[in-house]
């Protein structure tokens, strides 16, 4: 890592140690931070130490660069590159970064190993025209955040919820103005729904997945529910388990479940034409997916499914950092910890529950993970920048395995600390923070 120092003693002059690592040519050449580009002149001083760095102070205020980071530094030819840069899209608001700045030190935990500058920001503070983002920026020094105004960072990771908010077109905008300017150095953010989702894995995985169709008029419903008799309805674009529909029907009557603030509600018809007016009344053509009941295994009258945490690496490979068993709470519609479940590692489960021995655990374990790879293979072929990636997988008693759902969004490793795995959640953080550092080059 190097320390920048600034010199009021020259203009667009940036000055190197001869007994430091890099070995540049003196002469003319270009410097960039973040997505600004300056042109300068290049000298070699005995008077600087081996890891510092100055830097005229004219540059430093064009590029905007903090002094309080420590720099990897990139040299190709007369090219240098000071990094990284990493930004992270948290929240809508300033107000609610600030609030929730305590939280952001899980990125930061092993700041030695990641250096550079790292910026929280909010939604409403990335200024398009001036290609400016207002934000926290780390002090590593005092271990604390800094409010300021910056130029684009480098990379961007987003772990904003906005898919369930009134800013939802506003967050894609954005995501996609950042993504033009910075290539595909932006990551963590929706690209499918999850009928997108459904068509994209169908051709190749229809054996995995649950019967499923688009909402478009209550017949759809009421065509699915001849079909299978229990049923899910489910948002599009929804997230944490949350304005979903469960459809049952018996020999008496049609029960549709489903919760509004945290309350169940159950409603029975006597027929279809009534469950369809109800569907009518409340769901928007376009912006639900029907799905077949998943046979999921159940344990004292709770849901087992399990959830699949894939990172991509610092060398941009894909880590499998643990799979988790969820249990729903007792008679929810789903298995989100969210919602009241809990959750322990896999391998227990399957001792516990399927009664499996280490052999056969094992074998489900590796399968699950080989599944889940090839489905990554087959959405990086088709052009998709993914680097964090939550799967639900499903399995029945007889150990067939279900794709429920593949969350790209955000899939918050907070599911590893709720399984006392604190080594994968703090691990998991890291490693985004790497993968950001590898898509700079660093």
């Amino acid at each position: 890592m190097h320390h920048i120092k600034p010199c009021n003693q020259t203009k667009h002059t940036i000055t190197f140690s001869p007994h430091s690592t890099l070995t540049p040519e003196q002469g003319n050449g270009s410097l960039t931070f973040g997505v600004k580009a300056v042109e300068v002149k290049i000298e070699v001083s005995d008077s600087v130490e081996g890891n510092v760095i100055l830097l005229s102070e004219d540059i430093i205020q064009e590029l905007q660069i903090p002094l309080t980071c420590s720099y990897d530094i990139l040299l190709n030819d007369n090219l240098i590159r000071i990094g990284p840069f990493i930004g992270i899209l948290t929240e809508l608001t300033d107000k609610k970064v600030e609030q929730m700045l305590f939280t952001y030190k899980s990125f930061v935990k092993r700041y030695q190993q990641i250096g550079g500058a790292i910026l929280v920001f909010s939604l409403e503070s990335i200024h398009t025209e001036q290609q400016t983002i207002s934000g926290f920026l780390y002090q590593p020094e005092h271990e604390s955040w800094k409010y300021g105004t910056f130029p684009y960072p480098a990379t961007v990771m987003t772990i904003l919820e906005a898919s369930l908010t009134s800013k939802y077109k506003n967050f894609h905008d954005k995501i996609n103005h950042l993504t033009s300017v910075l290539g595909p150095k932006v990551f963590n953010f929706p690209h499918f729904s999850k009928w997108e989702m459904h068509k994209i894995l169908l051709p190749k995985f229809d054996h995995v997945l649950p019967q499923t169709t688009l909402y478009q008029e209550p017949n759809d419903i009421s065509h699915m529910l001849h079909l299978y008799k229990s049923i899910y309805i489910k948002p599009i674009n929804g997230r944490l388990g949350k304005r979903i529909f469960k459809v049952v029907q018996t020999a008496d009557n049609i029960a549709v479940s489903f919760y509004v603030n945290h309350s169940k509600h159950v409603k029975s018809f006597s027929t279809q034409q009534e469950m369809m007016s109800f569907f009518q009344a409340n769901l928007p053509p376009y912006m639900y997916v029907v799905q077949q009941t998943i046979p999921l295994m159940t344990y004292d009258d709770r849901m087992i499914d399990f959830r699949v945490m894939m990172i991509k690496n610092e060398w941009g490979l894909w880590d499998n950092l643990g799979v988790y068993s969820r249990y729903g709470a007792k008679g929810q519609l789903v298995s989100n910890i969210t919602a009241g479940g809990q959750t322990e590692m896999a391998s227990a489960t399957l001792k516990n529950v399927w009664k499996l021995d280490s052999e056969e655990i094992e074998e489900v374990l590796l399968k699950i993970n080989t599944l889940v790879k090839e489905i990554l293979a087959l959405f990086e072929q088709q052009g998709y920048h993914l680097a964090n990636i939550g799967f639900d997988i499903g399995m029945n008693e007889n150990r067939k395995l279900y794709v429920i759902e593949i969350n790209h969004q955000n899939p918050d490793p907070y599911i590893a600390l709720k399984a006392n795995n604190r080594h994968a959640f703090y691990l998991a953080r890291y490693k985004n923070m790497m993968y950001a550092k590898y898509l700079e080059g660093f």
